[in-house]
Parts: C-alpha cells; structure tokens; sequence
C-alpha cells in the first residue's frame, strides 16, 4: 500500500488540478469557488482515470486527496489574483 504523501504528491503534480486550478481561480469571483474549483478538478481527473484503466476503482483516500492536491492550487491562484487586482 503506497502512503498519503505520496498519493498526494502524484494527485498534485497531475496537470488537470493545475490548469483547472488556473482558470477557475481567475474566473470566480467569491472564495468558495475554490472549493467548488477543487471537487470539479478531482472529479475530472477521476473521469479521465477511469476512461484510461476501467478497472480503476474509487477510493475515497485518492479522491480527498486530490480535492485537497486541487484546493491548493485554486486557493493559490486565486490568491495571485486577488493580489494583482490590489495591486492595480
């Protein structure tokens, strides 16, 4: 059994958290779409793995981690971006 850490260093360094984490930081408008953003890119990734092995199955320990892997990378963008507008 592979350990927490190092699921979710693959979940993220996965580039589906990143470039959903990307877009929808600089898209939303209200802090609680980062929460949204990360379920939404978690999901998606879960997709694509199944379309890619369909005997994956779900484990509810690589889907947390991956909403947490794709919380920080929307929370950080989000972040630059609320930093940038202050900056303006």
């Amino acid at each position: 059994m592979t350990s927490i850490f190092t699921i979710f260093l693959a979940q993220f360094i996965s580039p589906i958290p990143i470039v959903v984490g990307i877009a929808a930081a600089f898209v939303s408008r209200a802090w609680w779409n980062v929460g949204v953003t990360a379920v939404t890119a978690t999901l998606i990734g879960e997709y694509f793995t199944r379309m890619e092995n369909p005997e994956h199955s779900f484990s509810p320990l690589v889907f947390a981690t991956g909403v947490l892997a794709a919380a920080i990378w929307a929370a950080w963008f989000y972040w630059i971006r609320l930093t940038r507008k202050k900056g303006e």
